[in-house]
């Protein structure tokens, strides 16, 4: 929907879903929730810490206990093909579902002529699975047909400390690896593995290796993922042949902790109860806002509106992909006065019986400009070029948003 605005000193097109809004589930783990699967509107996965699964099957509102795989199982990388056909990594080895996680089965042991060494990294490309793994200084680059029943070996190198190859099928043909000891070069396939081409790109320096590395197209990927310290996530840009930081805050300083891909726009997640949005493949980036201040570990997408993320023991989600039109809390309207709107030189916010906890002032694209401190007086808007800006106001009650036009 798009709404004309005419003031005495501007026309202006204003696009009504500017802001970022993310909702707290009622559900709260007992121990640290850590990474989260969206393959179905209607199934979301959250593997957590002491082996837990659990199940949402309302888009990230509510969960369920469905699975336990013991305390002490190592559960990770939840990878999903559809709503009822999975796989994690629990116990040192990999384990499958076909009921939507009410049952789990080993399948490790036909993997390495049955020794039942795990296969790290499994990337799902349609219908078929991608792995590595290393055994007796000898990298393994094998595809499964089968839903991970069996395995066939693509590509071998021996290199004495072989290490697992990191990367990222964009289709099932085309695809880059990464080498850990080699890490000043990106190599591509475009025959599903059973090739390599000489050296892609060099990088200005090594790359720092994280968690993740994964493409998005055949121009943009991202490596991305280390936490507990400042990360160095990084990109192609254009044509793919050189790497680029990820610069959310503008600063260069928060890292990426993940990133999805499911949607037209590039979310990520940071620390602080962060998540930004892109348009334009990691270019600039948006802030959201969200109901959390811890960091945000793990983001996942079913479609264009319906997202879970997580951070620590909660769950947030949102059902308009985090953005929200300049709807109004009808119950709030009569307790906050913002006056003179248009504003010319400054605007008041007046609370009327409620208690108001912080204001926030956004741009039209939803980009946070600066926190108001000290509601209920007098804010300057000599810093603000005449437009249509937004208030996200935050109450004891509730919180909501109000529109103000600066002249």
């Amino acid at each position: 929907m798009k709404r004309l605005i005419i003031t005495t000193t501007t026309i202006l097109i204003v696009l009504i879903d500017a802001f970022g809004q993310w909702n707290e589930s009622s559900f709260i783990s007992n121990s640290t929730l850590l990474e989260v699967e969206f393959p179905s509107s209607n199934a979301a996965y959250i593997t957590g810490d002491f082996g837990l699964v659990y199940k949402s099957m309302d888009a990230g509102s509510s969960w369920s206990q469905i699975y336990d795989f013991g305390p002490f199982s190592s559960l990770t990388d939840p990878n999903f093909m559809n709503a009822d056909t999975g796989f994690v990594s629990a116990n040192g080895g990999v384990y499958r579902t076909y009921d939507g996680g009410d049952s789990w089965s080993a399948i490790s042991a036909n993997w390495i002529q049955s020794t039942g060494v795990p296969i790290s990294q499994i990337k799902i490309t349609g219908k078929k699975i991608f792995s590595s793994y290393t055994s007796n200084d000898t990298m393994y680059f094998v595809r499964s047909d089968d839903f991970g029943s069996s395995w066939n070996i693509v590509f071998q190198n021996h290199q004495t400390n072989a290490s697992v190859y990191h990367f990222s099928m964009v289709d099932s043909l085309n695809g880059y690896f990464v080498n850990h000891n080699e890490l000043q070069r990106v190599f591509r396939t475009t025959d599903g593995g059973l090739s390599f081409s000489d050296t892609l790109f060099v990088t200005n320096g090594e790359m720092v290796p994280q968690a993740n590395y994964d493409f998005k197209d055949l121009q943009n990927g991202y490596w991305y993922g280390s936490q507990g310290s400042l990360s160095h996530p990084t990109r192609t840009w254009n044509t793919g042949t050189f790497y680029f930081p990820i610069n959310l805050d503008g600063f260069g300083v928060l890292p990426v902790l993940d990133l999805d891909f499911t949607t037209s726009k590039l979310y990520a997640s940071s620390l602080y109860g962060k998540i930004f949005f892109s348009l334009n493949n990691g270019q600039s980036w948006t802030e959201q806002i969200t109901p959390v201040s811890s960091p945000i570990t793990s983001i996942a997408f079913a479609n264009e509106d319906q997202g879970i993320a997580l951070s620590g023991n909660k769950v947030i989600y949102t059902d308009n992909g985090g953005t929200v039109g300049i709807d109004e809390s009808p119950n709030l309207l009569t307790s906050i006065n913002i006056y003179p709107n248009p504003a010319a030189d400054f605007f008041t916010i007046e609370a009327n019986d409620i208690e108001i906890i912080g204001v926030t002032i956004m741009d039209i694209s939803g980009k946070v400009l600066r926190p108001l401190i000290s509601p209920s007086v007098k804010y300057n808007t000599s810093e603000f070029n005449p437009g249509i800006y937004y208030l996200h106001i935050e109450t004891r009650q509730g919180r909501f948003i109000k529109k103000i036009v600066i002249e």
